[in-house]
């Protein structure tokens, strides 16, 4: 067992969140990183009006819609993982609903689970993957899972 898993609080049994929980942690988030994404480009385009830069945003209109949605899903991905790896486990939406992400076998998640966790939420349909009967890919991928704290 290296250093990190020594201090990690061990959940002693996993059971995983319901869909339904998961879903909630889902709508949050997303929420949240709309919320960022649209104040964060709003400030973007302020302070380049104050500074006489133009609209530093012309021409992104013409951009490749598939571009687009591929630059959206990865930046929601680091998003995510930012969130995750800051708060050991827990996005806005999971700290919310008091649940936090583990490893199958209950410990704190190490950083680069969590960066591949994350990583995995850019695959087009990772959302749909939670339809079926079992976990959903960047779960299954990582080898974690959502829990109740």
């Amino acid at each position: 067992m290296n250093e990190y898993l020594q201090d990690a609080e061990i959940i002693e049994e996993v059971v995983p969140v319901d869909k339904g929980l998961r879903f909630a942690n889902f709508l949050i988030d997303l929420i949240l990183f709309y919320a960022v994404l649209f104040t964060g480009a709003i400030s973007i385009g302020v302070i380049a009006a104050v500074l006489g830069m133009g609209n530093v945003f012309e021409g992104l209109e013409d951009i490749n819609p598939l571009v687009d949605r591929l630059f959206t899903l990865l930046f929601y991905a680091c998003f995510m993982a930012f969130q995750e790896v800051i708060s050991g486990g827990r996005s806005l939406g999971k700290l919310i609903t008091g649940t936090k992400v583990v490893t199958s076998d209950g410990y704190k998640p190490e950083f680069s689970v969590l960066i591949t966790r994350n990583l995995s939420r850019a695959v087009p349909f990772d959302n749909l993957s939670f339809l079926g009967g079992g976990t959903g890919w960047h779960d299954k991928w990582s080898d974690t899972t959502v829990v109740k704290k």
